[in-house]
């Protein structure tokens, strides 16, 4: 069996684990392929994982909750078991074990490894000799994750002498008997500051008389109790309220007929009935401005919002997928009529499509020189491989899609 190539299926969130299992089974002497050891530089990934899934006789699925949900995954699995492929699962942690699994053996590493490694062992029927160095080889705690230290960093404590805890017990049994007052600050014998809250408020205290006194010297002058000039002539036919009110009735009453007497001297002039239907124009004109309302402005045509673009199979021109784990994790895009490419934003690689068809929904490629078919459903979601075929199945989900127009 240690001639037969065994293929790793798993999820890159796993990688710590595959990359230790992979090197201590090739060391051991069997023949393995990984992907992250086995793929050279410049070559395509998807076709050298194909490749390499053809060619293996075992399948070594690492199972996790990662891996589970991962499209690719299962895809190589219903691809090895389709194949009359020999699968054996590894269980790395508690997950849900895919229905087409359980009827599997399976390497148990959630516990204890060396027994892990025993049934794993047997599961691929590794000869003796490399079965013995790949248990001898592999210490317990080989994919265990190492636990960093954390250091603590030690602080010096502050010693406290006898002066500075009597200060402060003092304090402390003045808050407790008058806890509704509000404590001032003691100065201490630790307290560099030594300064206290109430001598800011005393040294205040001139400034608030200060301003008291300009306040009250204000009102007295404005209510007029320094006096005001006599000299000072005001008109004739102006009477303030103010001063009206302070009068007395005799003095009222002298300043009403002084003003009456000066009126009595200017000459009225005599009115015409020119004047009277000036005035009368005059109020009507008031009148109708008053009541008059302003004529309202024309309204601006609403803007025209047009309708927003749905995106179906006629029209799509960007289809952006995820496997379940990663989103985007690629982009089919029409790169010309009938022209499409994807672009697998895990993998690296550009893969070129043909355009067989379009419906309300779909968008139906090709690519002949892999005998591969695609469906890009909007309707369901998905992205469907080899729609016209028996083994047709999902790949990815539909996450977003775009139009041109």
């Amino acid at each position: 069996m240690s001639t037969e190539t065994i293929f790793f299926s798993y999820s890159r969130t796993d990688t710590e684990f595959v990359l230790s299992l992979a090197k201590n089974l090739r060391s051991a002497g069997a023949n393995i392929w990984l992907d992250q050891l086995d793929i050279k530089p410049g070559t395509r990934w998807d076709s050298s994982i194909e490749k390499a899934l053809d060619s293996s006789k075992t399948l070594l699925v690492i199972l996790s909750n990662t891996s589970v949900a991962s499209h690719n995954v299962m895809d190589e699995v219903s691809y090895a078991l389709g194949e009359n492929k020999k699968v054996v699962p590894v269980l790395l942690e508690e997950c849900t074990i895919p229905f087409r699994l359980k009827r599997l053996q399976y390497a148990d590493f959630t516990s204890d490894h060396q027994k892990g490694l025993k049934t794993l062992a047997e599961a691929l029927n590794l000869d003796q000799v490399v079965a013995e160095k790949l248990t001898e080889a592999t210490p317990e705690n080989a994919f265990k994750p190492e636990k960093k230290a954390v250091s603590v960093e030690k602080k010096p404590i502050q010693k406290q002498g006898v002066k500075e805890r009597v200060e402060q017990q003092h304090v402390d049994d003045q808050q407790k008997q008058e806890p509704g007052r509000i404590q001032e600050k003691i100065p201490t014998a630790s307290d560099p500051s030594r300064t206290v809250s109430s001598t800011n408020s005393k040294n205040r205290l001139p400034l608030y008389i200060g301003g008291g006194l300009v306040l009250l010297l204000g009102i007295l002058w404005m209510s007029g109790v320094f006096g005001t000039d006599t000299n000072t002539e005001m008109p004739k036919d102006v009477i303030v309220p103010e001063v009206a009110e302070q009068l007395d009735s005799d003095e009222a009453s002298d300043v009403e007929e002084n003003v009456n007497n000066d009126n009595d001297d200017v000459p009225e002039p005599e009115k015409t009935n020119n004047d009277a239907v000036t005035s009368g124009s005059v109020k009507k004109a008031n009148q109708d401005s008053k009541t008059s309302k302003p004529e309202p402005n024309n309204p601006e045509p609403e803007p025209i919002i047009p309708e927003p673009i749905v995106v179906n199979g006629q029209n799509v021109t960007i289809v952006q997928y995820t496997d379940g784990q990663v989103d985007p994790a690629g982009y089919f895009r029409q790169v010309g009529p009938n022209k499409w490419e994807e672009e697998s934003l895990i993998h690296g690689h550009l893969t070129p499509f043909e355009e067989v068809m379009r419906d309300d929904w779909s968008v139906y490629l090709s690519d002949r020189s892999r005998d591969v078919t695609i469906q890009l459903d909007l309707h369901t979601r998905k992205v469907n491989l080899n729609y016209d075929k028996p083994d047709t199945g999902m790949l990815y989900t539909i996450s977003d899609a775009q139009s041109g127009q």
